[in-house]
């Protein structure tokens, strides 16, 4: 797909946009969605339409209220800049987030997955949004528009990638001099902690009856970060951290929020 442009998505905003044509469904993808459909992480249009706001009965309430937290805080750290910007939700799934940070003034979003099922949902739900675009694609091997971007989230979703350099390596090449990369709701671990991280993953995806997405969910360190120089935005755990979330009663995420930025 030669001289791709981030305008390219937009133009079908109302479609999903695929960077290459699935043959059949991959393995993994059917595994993933039965296990969020075990989690209870699966919803229909009706509920997405509303996420991060969920019944307070639902066992995920606590979690979504975290991730409400966390979309504030990405907003207001986007609020700050006048200038426009496209932005790359990676992992964007039901497309929840990427739809309310595409309504901060200046930002339009692609968001990008390799879950049919809820790219086709996010579409549905907010496809008629002109500053959102859903896109079917692997960030590592499909071509992407070279410099074009802005600003680039991971989501909660660095977990699925299994080497962060070349993961960050390629995002930086994605962006414009100055560009971010942001690290979210993502768990990375001291490397002493790494084995005991993976074993409770073992056991918990075998207990679930999918014992081969262990291998598909990736465990990584801090100090794997440390050469991109990242700036830490929240670091859970803190008193700081502790004293917010007393005094506004809200649930702060116990992951960190690391800031890359190119150059």
């Amino acid at each position: 797909m030669p001289d791709l442009k981030p305008d390219d998505f937009f133009s079908r905003n109302k479609q999903v946009f695929y960077l290459h044509q699935p043959k059949e469904a991959p393995a993994f993808e059917a595994a993933y969605i039965a296990v969020r459909e075990t989690e209870q992480r699966v919803y229909d249009d009706a509920v997405v339409r509303h996420l991060p706001r969920i019944d307070a009965s639902h066992p995920l309430a606590r979690e979504w209220a975290i991730r409400e937290n966390t979309l504030k805080k990405i907003r207001h750290h986007l609020q700050r800049s006048r200038r426009s910007r496209t932005l790359l939700d990676i992992g964007c799934g039901n497309g929840w987030m990427s739809h309310h940070i595409s309504t901060v003034k200046n930002c339009r979003v692609i968001g990008l997955d390799l879950n049919r099922p809820e790219l086709e949902q996010a579409v549905r739900v907010f496809g008629t949004n002109e500053k959102l675009a859903f896109v079917y694609g692997d960030i590592l091997r499909d071509d992407f528009p070279t410099a074009g971007l802005d600003v680039i989230l991971l989501a909660s979703s660095i977990q699925y990638f299994p080497d962060v350099s070349l993961l960050l390596d390629r995002l930086l090449s994605l962006l414009k001099p100055g560009g971010e990369i942001h690290i979210l709701d993502s768990p990375l671990y001291a490397s002493a902690e790494i084995p005991a991280a993976q074993e409770r993953s073992r056991h918990y995806y075998q207990e679930m009856g999918y014992p081969e997405m262990a291998g598909q969910y990736f465990h990584h360190s801090r100090e794997s970060l440390a050469a991109y120089n990242p700036k830490l935005l929240h670091h859970p755990g803190t008193l700081a951290a502790r004293i917010r979330q007393r005094i506004k009663g809200t649930p702060e995420s116990p992951f960190p929020w690391f800031y890359i930025r190119k150059g």
